[in-house]
C-alpha cells in the first residue's frame, strides 16, 4: 500500500494539471499603399540581418511603390522597373493590391503577419508575387520580404 502511494505521488497523480495558454499578439500590419524598401536579409540560420547597400549587393535593395492605381517594383537603383496598373479582378483593399503590366504580366502584393517557423514571429511582411513575360523572357517571383515602409 505504501509503495502504491509512493508510485502515485511520483506520477503526480491527484495534482491538478494546468494547461498553459499563450496568446501570440499579432502586430498591426501597415496598409500596402506607400513606398517600401528591403530592410533585411535572412542569414543561414533564418535570422534577419540588416541590409546595408554595399558594392555588389545593390540588386537586393528593392523598392515597391504602391498606390491605389498602380504599383512600381524597382531594383538596381532604378535601372530595372516593372509597372503594374490596378486590375479589379484581384482583391483590392488597404492590405492587398493586384495589377497587370502592359506586357501581360501580373502582380499581387499584400502586407501580412507571417508566422512561418523560418521567419521571426513578431514581424509583418510584404508578400510580392509577380509573373511577367517580356520578349519571350518569363520572370516569376513569389516571396515574403521583410521590408520597411519609408513613406
Amino acid at each position: 500500500m505504501c509503495a502504491a502511494a509512493l508510485v502515485l505521488a511520483l506520477m503526480g497523480f491527484g495534482t491538478p494539471v494546468r494547461a498553459e495558454t499563450t496568446i501570440q499578439k499579432v502586430p498591426p500590419c501597415a496598409p500596402v499603399y506607400g513606398t517600401w524598401r528591403t530592410a533585411h536579409i535572412m542569414d543561414k540560420f533564418g535570422n534577419p540581418q540588416p541590409l546595408a547597400p554595399s558594392p555588389g549587393w545593390e540588386g537586393l535593395i528593392m523598392e515597391a511603390r504602391i498606390d491605389k492605381d498602380k504599383a512600381v517594383l524597382v531594383w538596381f537603383g532604378g535601372k530595372k522597373k516593372m509597372t503594374f496598373k490596378r486590375w479589379d479582378r484581384f482583391t483590392q483593399d488597404e492590405f492587398n493590391f493586384g495589377g497587370m503590366s502592359k506586357y501581360g504580366g501580373y502582380t499581387e502584393i499584400s502586407t501580412q503577419y507571417y508566422a512561418d517557423e523560418d521567419y521571426p514571429k513578431d514581424k509583418c511582411y510584404i508578400n510580392i508575387l509577380y509573373e511577367a513575360k517580356y520578349r519571350d523572357i518569363f520572370n516569376k517571383m513569389n516571396h515574403d520580404i521583410l521590408m520597411e515602409k519609408i513613406e
